[in-house]
């Protein structure tokens, strides 16, 4: 007898198990640009070869994030699509490019970092922040690195970032 009882509580902890699997939500994100999709700088003054060019507030990206069974953090990381910003007659390596976070409005009180260099790998910029919705980014991108733009042409040169947008570990 005790056997069947046995067999009948294993068969019952498997189907709750795979029941809770079922119907377990998963956290949903979402990333949208706000102005600019990509970046784009170009470099034709001697003050731009010199200094570089910051592109203060370009990018703003809203934020909608809802993890219904966990502690609703995210993280927000960026890399490089592309190996080199391009031109028509050349190419900058992403190391010229560092990424800022001005602010963020809404998401709780998160880690941020400034002057992230982009690479083909993740990096992260915004850390622990509280989930929502209409949640705001801002980022300043930089362009500056006078020893590598010396033995560049003047030209437009434009590269693509990708975002990423992950939960919290």
């Amino acid at each position: 007898m005790k056997f069947k009882y046995e067999i009948k509580l294993k068969i019952l902890a498997i189907l709750l198990f795979w029941g809770g699997m079922l119907f377990a939500q998963l956290p949903t994100g979402d990333v949208q640009f706000i102005g600019a999709n990509s970046i784009d700088f170009h470099i034709n003054s001697l003050d731009k070869f010199e200094n570089g060019q910051t592109l203060t507030g370009w990018l703003w990206l809203n934020i909608d994030y809802d993890d219904v069974v966990g502690a609703n953090e995210w993280d927000l990381y960026f890399k490089a699509e592309d190996p080199n910003l391009s031109s028509g007659s050349d190419n900058l390596p992403n190391s010229v490019i560092k990424v800022t976070v001005v602010s963020v409005t809404g998401g709780g009180a998160p880690t941020t970092y400034a002057n992230v260099t982009m690479d083909a790998t993740e990096q992260l910029l915004v850390e622990n922040a509280t989930g929502g919705t209409d949640i705001e980014v801002e980022l300043t991108i930089i362009c500056n690195d006078p020893v590598t733009f010396r033995s560049k042409p003047e030209d437009y040169y434009s590269g693509i970032i990708r975002f990423v947008l992950r939960e919290s570990p």
